[in-house]
């Protein structure tokens, strides 16, 4: 969307994702992105490498140029904050099904402050990466780890059940390329089978790199997908 639309600040609205990317080992995949610049759609595809078969649909969304760049939230106050360590963290993980390898595991501890509001302090990449990122996948998929901190006590799971997200509202980049050292965690309704969330990454002074909001969490069986592409689609349970 940088690239079609020649700016920095983007905002990326309304993005589904209607089944993960499953990487099997031994099997190759070929992936498509198509960006439509008359109705700013884009939609990501894959399908077995070398085949005919017809092409999955992962997500969509819609794109626009970034008008007004978000603020900030103010910081919640930390004095009586609980610190979850990472050790903590990401055995509350596993415990929810989520088993992250090194590269993505990338939360230095978590500051619980109430019920509904969090700090996350994250590390810096271990692992050099050659692509120029808007911004860094594992920091992004590390700013939602801190989550299960924070609602280790409103939800349950037996090792079968885990909470992956399904929706953004908005993703909004405030500065593109930006390395994020904190992620501030707002959740905004949390049950057994849903949870909604914003997200706000921020750099080592505090200012805004980017924000996510409205990001929707469901409840989905992990277990291993048989038959044809549309096994792969999320069970989600209501």
């Amino acid at each position: 969307a940088r690239d079609w639309s020649g700016e920095d600040g983007i905002e990326i609205r309304n993005l589904d994702i209607f089944r993960p990317l499953v990487l099997d080992p031994g099997k190759t995949i070929e992936t498509l992105v198509r960006l439509s610049p008359d109705d700013r759609v884009i939609e990501l595809f894959s399908r077995p490498r070398l085949s005919d078969s017809d092409w999955a649909l992962h997500a969509r969304c819609t794109y626009r140029t970034l008008a007004q760049p978000p603020e900030p939230e103010a910081r919640a106050e930390t004095g009586k904050a609980a610190t979850v360590g990472a050790d903590a963290l990401y055995r509350l993980t596993r415990a929810n099904g989520l088993e992250y390898g090194e590269a993505f595991c990338r939360v230095e501890q978590t500051l619980v402050m109430g019920d509904r509001s969090a700090q996350s302090r994250l590390l810096p990449t271990a692992v050099h990466l050659d692509t120029d990122f808007s911004l860094d996948p594992t920091l992004a998929d590390a700013g939602f780890h801190g989550l299960f901190a924070l609602v280790a006590g409103a939800v349950t799971s037996d090792g079968d059940m885990s909470f992956l997200p399904v929706r953004f509202d908005r993703v909004q980049l405030v500065q593109p390329g930006a390395t994020p050292t904190d992620v501030m965690i707002e959740v905004e309704r949390a049950s057994p089978r849903s949870l909604l969330a914003r997200f706000d990454f921020l750099d080592a002074d505090g200012r805004l790199v980017a924000r996510l909001s409205g990001v929707r969490f469901k409840a989905v069986q992990l277990h291993a997908p048989v038959g044809g592409p549309d096994d792969l689609a999320y069970h989600v349970e209501a």
